[in-house]
Protein backbone atom coordinates (compact mmCIF):
# COMPACT_ATOMS: atom_id res chain seq x y z
CA UNK A 1 0.00 0.00 0.00
CA UNK A 2 1.41 3.24 -1.06
CA UNK A 3 1.52 6.57 1.36
CA UNK A 4 -1.39 7.96 -0.94
CA UNK A 5 -3.89 4.54 -0.09
CA UNK A 6 -2.07 5.01 3.61
CA UNK A 7 -3.78 8.91 3.78
CA UNK A 8 -6.99 7.54 1.76
CA UNK A 9 -7.42 4.86 4.19
CA UNK A 10 -7.04 7.86 7.44
CA UNK A 11 -9.56 10.11 5.28
CA UNK A 12 -12.24 7.31 5.38
CA UNK A 13 -12.22 6.56 9.11
CA UNK A 14 -12.70 10.12 9.21
CA UNK A 15 -15.73 9.67 7.28
CA UNK A 16 -16.88 6.34 8.33
CA UNK A 17 -17.00 7.97 12.02
CA UNK A 18 -19.82 10.15 10.78
CA UNK A 19 -21.66 7.26 8.74
CA UNK A 20 -23.87 6.61 11.45
CA UNK A 21 -25.12 10.10 12.06
CA UNK A 22 -25.96 10.78 7.95
CA UNK A 23 -28.38 7.64 7.84
CA UNK A 24 -29.78 8.20 10.87
CA UNK A 25 -29.85 11.86 11.54
CA UNK A 26 -28.49 11.33 15.07
CA UNK A 27 -25.70 12.32 16.98
CA UNK A 28 -22.82 9.47 17.49
CA UNK A 29 -24.47 7.39 19.63
CA UNK A 30 -21.34 4.88 18.79
CA UNK A 31 -18.81 7.73 20.03
CA UNK A 32 -16.92 4.40 22.41
CA UNK A 33 -16.95 2.66 19.37
CA UNK A 34 -15.67 5.47 17.25
CA UNK A 35 -12.67 6.37 19.22
CA UNK A 36 -11.81 2.57 19.56
CA UNK A 37 -11.83 2.85 16.24
CA UNK A 38 -9.50 5.89 15.78
CA UNK A 39 -6.89 4.43 18.30
CA UNK A 40 -6.71 1.04 16.25
CA UNK A 41 -6.52 2.74 12.85
CA UNK A 42 -4.14 5.14 14.44
CA UNK A 43 -2.31 1.86 16.32
CA UNK A 44 -2.57 -0.08 12.87
CA UNK A 45 -0.76 2.51 10.77
CA UNK A 46 1.84 3.51 12.84
CA UNK A 47 2.78 -0.21 14.03
CA UNK A 48 1.79 -2.75 11.40
CA UNK A 49 1.92 -0.89 8.13
CA UNK A 50 5.47 -1.57 6.22
CA UNK A 51 5.58 1.83 5.13
CA UNK A 52 5.43 2.83 8.91
CA UNK A 53 3.93 6.09 7.79
CA UNK A 54 3.43 8.08 11.21
CA UNK A 55 0.98 10.11 11.98
CA UNK A 56 1.97 13.64 12.75
CA UNK A 57 1.21 17.11 12.21
CA UNK A 58 2.27 17.19 8.59
CA UNK A 59 -0.54 13.92 8.00
CA UNK A 60 -2.96 15.50 10.41
CA UNK A 61 -3.12 18.85 8.14
CA UNK A 62 -3.89 16.99 4.92
CA UNK A 63 -6.16 14.67 6.94
CA UNK A 64 -8.20 18.35 7.88
CA UNK A 65 -7.97 19.44 4.28
CA UNK A 66 -9.07 16.38 2.68
CA UNK A 67 -11.58 16.01 5.17
CA UNK A 68 -13.17 19.10 4.15
CA UNK A 69 -13.03 17.64 0.12
CA UNK A 70 -14.73 14.51 0.92
CA UNK A 71 -17.63 16.05 2.64
CA UNK A 72 -18.17 19.48 0.01
CA UNK A 73 -15.83 18.35 -3.04
CA UNK A 74 -17.88 21.57 -4.96
CA UNK A 75 -17.18 23.73 -2.17
CA UNK A 76 -20.95 24.48 -2.66
CA UNK A 77 -21.33 24.19 1.96
CA UNK A 78 -18.27 25.03 3.74
CA UNK A 79 -16.50 28.73 2.85
CA UNK A 80 -13.32 29.49 4.21
CA UNK A 81 -14.94 31.27 7.76
CA UNK A 82 -15.47 27.78 8.27
CA UNK A 83 -12.03 26.09 7.68
CA UNK A 84 -10.53 29.05 9.65
CA UNK A 85 -13.49 28.31 12.79
CA UNK A 86 -11.54 24.59 12.75
CA UNK A 87 -8.01 25.61 12.29
CA UNK A 88 -7.04 24.86 15.33
CA UNK A 89 -8.20 21.36 14.82
CA UNK A 90 -5.39 20.78 11.85
CA UNK A 91 -2.03 20.50 13.39
CA UNK A 92 -3.79 18.26 16.57
CA UNK A 93 -6.10 15.90 14.55
CA UNK A 94 -3.43 13.36 15.13
CA UNK A 95 -2.84 13.86 18.99
CA UNK A 96 -6.83 13.68 18.96
CA UNK A 97 -6.96 10.15 16.67
CA UNK A 98 -4.42 9.23 19.07
CA UNK A 99 -6.52 9.46 22.14
CA UNK A 100 -9.87 8.26 20.39
CA UNK A 101 -11.05 12.02 20.23
CA UNK A 102 -13.36 12.19 17.16
CA UNK A 103 -14.57 15.70 18.50
CA UNK A 104 -13.25 17.32 15.25
CA UNK A 105 -15.29 14.58 13.03
CA UNK A 106 -18.68 15.44 15.17
CA UNK A 107 -18.34 19.11 14.84
CA UNK A 108 -17.60 19.43 11.15
CA UNK A 109 -20.43 16.58 10.65
CA UNK A 110 -22.94 18.60 12.35
CA UNK A 111 -21.97 21.93 10.54
CA UNK A 112 -21.74 20.60 7.33
CA UNK A 113 -25.73 19.38 7.98
CA UNK A 114 -26.53 22.58 8.92
CA UNK A 115 -24.98 24.10 5.49
CA UNK A 116 -26.77 21.37 3.55
CA UNK A 117 -30.47 22.52 5.05
CA UNK A 118 -29.44 25.90 4.44
CA UNK A 119 -28.92 25.31 1.03
CA UNK A 120 -31.65 23.20 0.24
CA UNK A 121 -33.54 26.19 1.94
CA UNK A 122 -32.04 28.66 -0.09
CA UNK A 123 -32.45 26.57 -3.57
CA UNK A 124 -36.21 26.32 -2.79
CA UNK A 125 -36.86 30.09 -1.94
CA UNK A 126 -35.12 30.76 -5.63
CA UNK A 127 -37.05 28.10 -7.31
CA UNK A 128 -40.04 29.97 -5.97
CA UNK A 129 -38.81 33.12 -7.31
CA UNK A 130 -38.48 31.80 -11.13
CA UNK A 131 -35.85 32.36 -13.35
CA UNK A 132 -35.08 35.34 -15.43
CA UNK A 133 -33.42 33.95 -18.68
CA UNK A 134 -32.59 37.11 -19.97
CA UNK A 135 -29.58 37.36 -17.47
CA UNK A 136 -26.37 36.28 -18.63
CA UNK A 137 -24.69 34.24 -15.91
CA UNK A 138 -22.50 31.25 -16.03
CA UNK A 139 -21.51 29.23 -13.80
CA UNK A 140 -17.65 27.19 -13.57
CA UNK A 141 -18.34 23.68 -13.32
CA UNK A 142 -15.11 22.27 -12.81
CA UNK A 143 -15.28 22.86 -8.85
CA UNK A 144 -11.47 21.03 -8.25
CA UNK A 145 -9.96 24.42 -9.12
CA UNK A 146 -12.37 26.69 -7.02
CA UNK A 147 -11.01 28.21 -4.22
CA UNK A 148 -13.25 28.02 -0.63
CA UNK A 149 -15.72 30.96 -1.10
CA UNK A 150 -14.95 33.56 2.01
CA UNK A 151 -18.30 33.72 3.39
CA UNK A 152 -21.59 32.96 3.52
CA UNK A 153 -22.47 35.70 1.41
CA UNK A 154 -20.03 34.73 -1.50
CA UNK A 155 -21.76 31.67 -1.71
Amino acid sequence: MTQRAVFIFASAILFFINTHAAVTDKPLPFKDQASLIARRVVAIINEAHYSQRKIDDDLSKRLFEDYFIALDPGKMFFTQKDLDDFKTFATRLDDDLKAGDVTFCQKVFERFKRKVDQRLHHARNILELGFDFTKRETYDTDRKRATWAPNEAAL
